[in-house]
C-alpha cells in the first residue's frame, strides 16, 4: 500500500511541476482572462469550489466524493492513464452518490458532477445523469463529451461495472452555462 501512495504522490508532484512551468509559460494569457470580471480564473474556481465543498451537509459529503483536478487531465495522457484509473479504483468511487471531478482542458476549468452512479441507488426513481458546470459559452462545452463519455466507461471497467459503451452513451449529459449577473 504504502508503494502504491509513493508512486501515486510521485507521479502527481512530477505531474504538478511539469503543470506548473506549463502555466508559467502561458501565464500571460491567463492574466487577461482573470481581468474580466464575467470570467472564473483558477483561483475564483478554487475559492467557490471550496466554498461549496464545505457548506455542504455532512451526509451530503459522506455520498460524495471529489476527485483531483489534475487527474482527468492526467488520464487524457496515454503515459499516465492506467496510474490515474488505479487511483479512482482504490478510491471506490462509484460508491458515491455524487462524484466531483474538476476539468481543467484549454486553460479552462469545467466541473463535472456524477449524479446516482452508486450501486446501491434505486433504480427506478434515482436515473444517473452527469452535470457539467461551465462558465463559458464560447469554450464550447460539448466537445468534452467524449473525453467524458470515455472516461465514464473506463471508470466502470476499472470498477468491475456492467456498464457498455452504449450504456454510458444513454446516460444524459446536461451542460449548465455560466449566467451573466
Amino acid at each position: 500500500m504504502n508503494e502504491i501512495v509513493r508512486e501515486e504522490t510521485s507521479t502527481t508532484k512530477n505531474f504538478h511541476q511539469r503543470k506548473k512551468r506549463h502555466s508559467q509559460r502561458i501565464q500571460s494569457s491567463r492574466t487577461l482572462y482573470s481581468n474580466d470580471e464575467s470570467m472564473i480564473d483558477t483561483n475564483k474556481f478554487k475559492f467557490y469550489f471550496e466554498h461549496l465543498w464545505k457548506n455542504l451537509s455532512e451526509e451530503n459529503r459522506r455520498s460524495s466524493i471529489c476527485l483531483d483536478s489534475l487527474w482527468f487531465s492526467m488520464y487524457k495522457s496515454k503515459v499516465t492513464k492506467d496510474k490515474v484509473l488505479k487511483w479512482i479504483k482504490m478510491k471506490k468511487i462509484l460508491k458515491k452518490k455524487y462524484v466531483f471531478i474538476p476539468i481543467v482542458c484549454w486553460g479552462h476549468w469545467s466541473l463535472l458532477i456524477l449524479c446516482n452512479f452508486c450501486e446501491n441507488r434505486q433504480p427506478n426513481i434515482e436515473k444517473p445523469f452527469m452535470l457539467l458546470l461551465d462558465s463559458l459559452h464560447q469554450a464550447n462545452p460539448k466537445r468534452l463529451e467524449p473525453d467524458i463519455r470515455r472516461f465514464v466507461l473506463d471508470i466502470c471497467r476499472t470498477e468491475a461495472r456492467d456498464e457498455n459503451k452504449e450504456a454510458i452513451s444513454k446516460i444524459p449529459l446536461l451542460i449548465l452555462l455560466q449566467e451573466k449577473y
